[in-house]
This record gives C-alpha cells, sequence and structure tokens, in this order.
C-alpha cells in the first residue's frame, strides 16, 4: 500500500530537514559557517537540542515511510519543534538587522515552511 500524497511530503520534508539541521551543526562544529550564518546561541545544550530535534525529524520521517505506527506521532511533535524553534529565534536576528538579512530570511523561509508542513500534519491527522 503506497502512502498518500500529503503523507509522503510529510515524511520526506522531515527527513530532509534533520538531515539539514544536523548537517548544519556539524559545518558549524569544523568551523565552516559563513560569518552571517554563524547562529547567535551556540551554547553546548542548544546544539545537542537542535541535533536532539534533527534526529527526531529524521527518525519520525523514515517510521512514518515505513507506516509504522508511532511514525506520526513522532514526526508531528517534532515538526512542532521545529517550528517553535524557527520562530523562537527569528527575534533575536530581528535586533541584528541589517548584518544578518540571509540568516533572518533564511529563518523566515524555515518557518514559514515548517508553519505550513506541522498545519497539513495536524489536519491530516484529524
Amino acid at each position: 500500500m503506497r502512502l498518500d500524497h500529503t503523507t509522503r511530503l510529510l515524511t520526506y520534508y522531515g527527513i530532509y530537514v534533520g538531515m539539514a539541521l544536523v548537517a548544519w551543526w556539524v559545518a558549524f562544529g569544523i568551523e565552516a559557517l559563513p560569518a552571517p550564518l554563524v547562529p547567535l546561541d551556540t551554547s553546548g545544550g542548544h546544539i545537542a537540542t537542535e541535533i536532539a530535534l534533527g534526529f527526531a525529524l529524521i527518525v519520525g520521517g523514515v517510521l512514518t515511510g515505513r507506516r509504522s505506527r508511532i511514525g506520526r506521532p513522532v514526526l508531528i511533535a517534532a515538526l512542532g519543534g521545529l517550528t517553535y524553534a524557527t520562530l523562537n529565534i527569528i527575534g533575536g536576528y530581528l535586533a541584528l538587522l541589517p548584518e544578518r538579512m540571509p540568516m533572518f530570511m533564511l529563518l523566515m523561509l524555515a518557518s514559514a515552511s515548517a508553519v505550513a508542513t506541522l498545519v497539513i500534519a495536524v489536519r491530516r491527522e484529524s
């Protein structure tokens, strides 16, 4: 049995964003990010939490793709965490405009995508 279009979208989005989030922090760890893209909060707890969120998105996406019973709840919870994280940090970058404009625009795009995907996920679940 194939997954419906919306579930496939949620699955691929979760996996892609999770991999991008983990890759982001790996790039930060090896000092490969350009200066305008270096995150404001680089505390160990923040980094560990975002890496855990990345893995939750990946695991939720993979489990949803495999039609596991816990896949969608894990993915929806992780998408909620992603939405909170992106909306929460925008204020910090607003205070630093215009020198942080690339990061601000990236966060706006990420938050809009996360909110739209979360709304789709919740509507499909109900």
